[in-house]
């Protein structure tokens, strides 16, 4: 299936877009996760779940050795969202990745909403988190639906399209400024032209 040229812009901003928002879920889950170990009430809505979970689990425990060990594992899942962030600059697929570990991040949280419901706990907090992950979902799945259409493509198809455009446009503010030139511009065009020596 062929694409054209405008389309692949798109495309390629849409993916682009995408990865800036995978990249604010990795810098507010850490934050976050600063938060939790320093047992701040106090969080970030842009986050991941999933590791402030385990680091608010571990403390309810206790335990030093489990309190250690779920650092390395919440902050192994934010290192896996960076990979995912890092290596889809080069290699698109990685979007997908991001898109399935954050799927499970939210299904676990709307099982956690969902069970607040039941109790009568649901806030306005949880009701922003989830538009949030409503926000997140629909760029990381625009951004795997960009990736599949221009996996065919290499990056340098993508640049190519992209110098094609900024030639495109900048042809046609050309254009334009010539066609508003009034008939004195014109003139005095002419004679700045005809001042030069030969």
């Amino acid at each position: 299936m062929s694409i054209n040229n405008n389309e692949i812009i798109r495309q390629a901003v849409i993916f682009g877009r995408a990865r800036g928002n995978l990249l604010v879920i990795v810098a507010f889950t850490l934050i976050n996760l600063f938060l939790s170990i320093s047992d701040s009430s106090f969080s970030f809505f842009f986050s991941a779940f999933i590791p402030s979970l385990i680091i608010e689990f571990a403390l309810s425990l206790g335990s030093n050795t489990i309190w250690m060990g779920s650092i390395i594992v919440a902050f192994g899942i934010v290192f896996a969202y960076y990979l995912c962030w890092m290596l889809s600059k080069r290699q698109r697929a990685w979007i997908l990745v991001a898109l399935i570990l954050f799927s499970i991040d939210a299904l676990i949280f709307l099982f956690i909403v969902i069970f607040a419901g039941f109790l009568g706990e649901i806030n306005m907090s949880l009701l922003i988190q989830v538009a949030f992950y409503g926000w997140i979902m629909y760029y990381l799945i625009t951004g795997t639906v960009a990736w599949a259409k221009l996996k065919n493509l290499s990056s340098r198809q993508i640049m190519a399209a992209h110098r094609k455009a900024v030639k495109e446009i900048a042809s046609a503010e050309s254009d334009k400024a010539l066609k508003n030139l009034s008939p004195d511009d014109e003139k005095e065009e002419d004679g700045k032209n005809s001042e030069k020596p030969n």
